[in-house]
């Protein structure tokens, strides 16, 4: 599903990213864990097409519309949770699973201005799994 080899990625003078090889198979669920700065959310841009090497390669077999990718301060829409997780394409037309799942039933009709960061962030992640994408990228969930 992603291939990687001899990676680099420079951001400025003072860092850079290098991966010497990574494969991740479909199924697999990978946690990237690091010291602030460490390259972390560069990585997942890379991974999302945000961004793109220097140099090597890196190879994802998953075509971009089957790829979720929520960055560290995702965007949050005007209404309520629900119309934000509703957004996303290829959303079901039943998500109460979703939604409890998440425990956000109680908050779906609430708007996002009135939800705390916590609850914010799980309508978010709902928002990835409603849209049933292949691969997920989570930055910071």
């Amino acid at each position: 599903m992603i291939h990687i080899e001899r990676l680099r990625k420079s951001l400025g003078r003072d860092f850079t990213l290098e991966i010497d090889a990574l494969d991740v198979e479909r199924g697999d669920r990978v946690a990237l864990v690091g010291m602030n700065g460490s390259g972390k959310s560069t990585l997942l841009r890379l991974f999302a097409g945000e961004i793109k090497p220097d140099s090597g390669s890196l190879e994802i077999a998953v075509p971009r519309s089957g790829t979720g990718y929520e960055p560290q301060d995702p965007y949050a829409f005007r209404g309520s949770a629900e119309y934000n997780i509703r957004l996303v394409p290829r959303c079901p037309a039943d998500i109460s699973s979703i939604l409890g799942d998440c425990r956000l039933t109680e908050l779906a009709k609430k708007k996002m201005t009135e939800l705390s960061g916590g609850e914010r962030q799980r309508v978010f992640l709902a928002r990835m799994l409603a849209g049933r994408y292949d691969l997920l990228l989570l930055d910071e969930p």
